[in-house]
């Protein structure tokens, strides 16, 4: 199938025109289009979870894969990483009308091979900003809070989502950014988000005097917490009110924006229809069952078990969603006194996150899925996003909803959409809960929590062990002192019965 889509972009290469001694960098802008990739070898690929288990709070940064011939003095291989790639694409015929290029997005080059003049390139997107900064770390290798800025303005005061993630994260990542000589990151991370609460009902970090530490050292851990609590995940989209600015947004699965244009809101309200002809033969399987939340849960800090949900569905996809050792949700329990009087109690400020991810989660169907499609995206409003609805032609006439949690886009080679969550109907997995974030993210929190009662037993263990040092030492020197004694009665009895036997 030969698909009339057609393609440009930019490439803007820091190359240093000085010397090591005295750097002078330059960025050269080099313009390209299909002309100059090879075998047509330009790819995206989205996700927002792994392919066999649902989750929610992904913070996964998309990926370009391009081979493309470049011939530029003073460019090899090396001066290539950091360069950022804008690249657009159309659907149509040529000459391309500049009004039909679509911005499909900005991306870093974290990888790039030469062969001659030929280069095989991977970049990733703003996203993978929130892994490049680093904290200064104290002589016993733990995080205080004067090394953690992040920490720092989200320990202050409860905030929304939104301003946690305006206030704390991105204003650290952009003074980095700034730093380095590299364009601030682009965001928008909307109020109309689920569980975005008013600022005092809002949400804080757990203090480091009972988390044992100030928190994690990267703003991705702090971006998969929030992005967990707004049900969704975080991506990188074109706005159409804004169309040449990529910028990153918490999405929640079946988000329906309240604010924005109505170009921006029907982007998401209305769904990404593949009829049946644009289906690739035989590659289309889509689950007989519906995945179901069975359960949201979480256990906090004290050891406290939170869970709301209902009846398991037989033979159905049941999915329990996890919150434990998410910091910000441990700490608006831990410091709920700073929230006053509370309706329906204390409990709610847990349960309400909890409750409001179930019913988020239970208003999109999530009907795990796999095809290859030819369908044309014309507009920024129909392009496919993360977390949005799809409806799939099945065959002829029968439709069938889900939403999306993978999706690749191949140059002239159509899409490939998929829904992740063929694990939860296996029996070993039917109770697994899933993660917000990879486990080493987990078990750093984990880590952070326990530190201070580890701390504690320890000193305890120490006491006890001190202690019975104390009472062992003092048994041995009793018995010490006591022994001679004995010694000298023995000699004295062995002294008379030799006494005996003589006569």
């Amino acid at each position: 199938m030969l698909i009339d889509e057609h393609l440009k972009g930019t490439i803007y290469i820091p190359v240093n025109k000085g010397s090591d001694d005295n750097p002078n960098f330059e960025i050269i802008k080099h313009n390209f289009t299909e002309d100059d990739i090879i075998h047509d070898s330009c790819n995206i690929t989205s996700r927002c979870c792994d392919d066999q288990t649902f989750s929610i709070g992904g913070v996964r940064p998309a990926e370009l894969a391009i081979k493309l011939r470049l011939e530029i003095p003073d460019v090899n291989a090396y001066t290539l990483y950091g360069a950022k790639i804008r690249l657009y694409s159309a659907y149509c015929g040529t000459p391309v009308p500049d009004d039909k290029l679509i911005l499909r997005g900005e991306f870093w080059v974290t990888s790039a091979k030469r062969t001659k003049t030929i280069y095989s390139i991977r970049a990733s997107d703003a996203i993978i900003w929130l892994d490049s900064g680093s904290y200064a770390t104290s002589h016993d290798n733990t995080t205080s809070e004067a090394d953690n800025p992040i920490y720092q303005t989200c320990v202050s005061a409860a905030r929304t989502l939104n301003a946690n993630m305006n206030d704390g994260i991105f204003a650290y990542v952009n003074s980095q950014l700034e730093e380095y000589g590299v364009d601030p990151v682009l965001h928008d991370i909307r109020t109309d988000i689920t569980n975005n609460a008013p600022a005092n009902r809002g949400f804080i970090l757990i203090p480091s005097d009972i988390s044992g530490a100030a928190g994690s050292r990267s703003p991705r851990d702090y971006a998969a917490y929030l992005t967990q609590i707004a049900t969704g995940c975080m991506q990188v989209l074109v706005d159409p009110d804004d169309p040449d600015k990529a910028k990153i947004f918490i999405t929640p699965f079946g988000y329906k924006p309240q604010s924005g244009s109505e170009k921006f809101k029907s982007s998401w309200t209305n769904p990404v229809k593949i009829p049946y002809e644009a289906i690739e033969l035989d590659s289309c399987d889509i689950a007989d069952y519906e995945l179901y939340i069975h359960m949201t849960y979480t256990k906090t800090y004290d050891g406290t078990g939170w869970s709301c949900g209902g009846a398991i569905h037989k033979y159905g996809g049941n999915v329990v969603i996890d919150f434990s050792n998410n910091s910000f949700l441990d700490g608006r329990w831990h410091q709920r006194g700073i929230f006053g009087v509370i309706e329906g109690g204390e409990n709610e400020l847990v349960f309400s996150v909890l409750r409001n991810a179930g019913e988020q989660l239970g208003t999109v169907k999530k009907r795990p899925f796999s095809l290859k499609c030819h369908p044309v995206f014309e507009s920024l409003e129909k392009m496919p996003k993360l977390g949005q609805r799809i409806e799939i032609e099945e065959k002829p006439g029968e439709w069938k909803e889900s939403i999306i949690t993978k999706m690749i886009w191949r140059f002239r080679g159509g899409w490939e959409f998929g829904c992740a969550g063929s694990d939860s109907r296996v029996l070993s997995q039917a109770a697994k809960r899933s993660l917000a974030s990879h486990a080493e993210d987990n078990s750093k929190a984990y880590a952070n929590i326990i530190a201070k009662d580890a701390n504690a037993s320890i000193a305890e263990v120490r006491d006890t062990a001190d202690y019975a040092k104390a009472t062992a030492d003092s048994v041995n020197n009793a018995w010490n002192a006591y022994m001679p004694g004995v010694w000298n009665d023995i000699s004295n009895l062995d002294a008379r019965l030799a006494a005996l036997e003589s006569k």
